[in-house]
């Protein structure tokens, strides 16, 4: 329900219009922001475990972004030629405390580093060094949600 009400619709009036969109969940500490989203690792993702090819609606019990993404794909492979005119990049940026950290950045040098977050007249908002990934299904978005959950 809280997917339907907040973003359920940014998929097919936002970003299949030639948007970007962001996922935000603010609050407290304990407020249940890691529930609802379901970024704590045990998210299948809208994917069926036994078969990282075939996509199954996510469950009741499953968060605002495995619910995204499921409609994400669904409507990219709805589309005409839809695999090869449409990419789907992601990232996963934790800030707290007022620290932006790139949850998906393996290097060493860089681990915990703090980035910045700064307004572009040209581009919006940009997030310079933060990893984007290219994905081409759910599965490939719950690996690396798994992968960012570890560092979190």
């Amino acid at each position: 329900e809280v997917y339907e009400n907040t973003c359920g619709d940014m998929i097919s009036t936002s970003i299949f219009k030639g948007f970007n969109a962001t996922i935000l969940a603010y609050g407290q500490t304990g407020s249940g922001k890691t529930f609802t989203m379901g970024t704590d690792g045990s998210s299948t993702g809208g994917v069926s475990p036994k078969n990282g090819d075939s996509m199954t609606p996510p469950s009741q019990s499953e968060g605002v972004i495995a619910r995204a993404v499921y409609d994400l794909f669904t409507t990219k492979n709805s589309l005409p030629n839809g695999s090869e005119r449409v990419k789907v990049t992601m990232s996963y940026l934790e800030i707290y405390n007022e620290q932006a950290i790139d949850l998906l950045n393996d290097d060493p040098s860089s681990l915990n580093a703090t980035l910045q977050v700064r307004d572009s007249k040209t581009e919006g908002v940009v997030i310079p060094n933060l990893k984007h990934f290219p994905v081409s299904s759910p599965e490939e978005v719950r690996v690396l949600m798994e992968k960012a959950s570890m560092k979190r």
